[in-house]
């Protein structure tokens, strides 16, 4: 198993998702990807950017260090979305996330 980062979640990013109780908002769903899922199908941040017309096609961002690519091939656009879904799959639910979430805080008071 390759662990990539620190165990140690930072609390006051944590504190600002719930602070209200919630994780959810209306336009995104929040899910942790646990260490224990081992290594997983991305090297790097990116995002998929969609379009409501079908005759723009979607096209990914990947960000590097000391800049960003967008990429609009459409096969690599498509392993992107694999690799999304990939990750989806292995993250927590969004309630059990939430869940793990605020059992953090109650850790450490918050």
């Amino acid at each position: 198993m390759v662990i990539i980062g620190g165990a140690e979640p930072s609390l006051d990013v944590v504190y600002v998702d719930l602070h209200d109780g919630s994780l959810f908002m209306e336009n995104a769903t929040v899910q942790i990807l646990p260490f224990d899922a081992g290594s997983y199908p991305a090297t790097g941040p990116f995002t998929i950017l969609g379009f409501p017309e079908q005759k723009d096609p979607d096209v990914v961002r990947r960000e590097g260090l000391t800049d960003s690519v967008y990429i609009e091939n459409a096969t690599d656009v498509s392993m992107y979305n694999k690799a999304f879904g990939l990750l989806r799959a292995l993250a927590l639910g969004p309630e059990r996330s939430a869940s793990l979430m605020r059992d953090i805080l109650k850790e450490h008071d918050r």
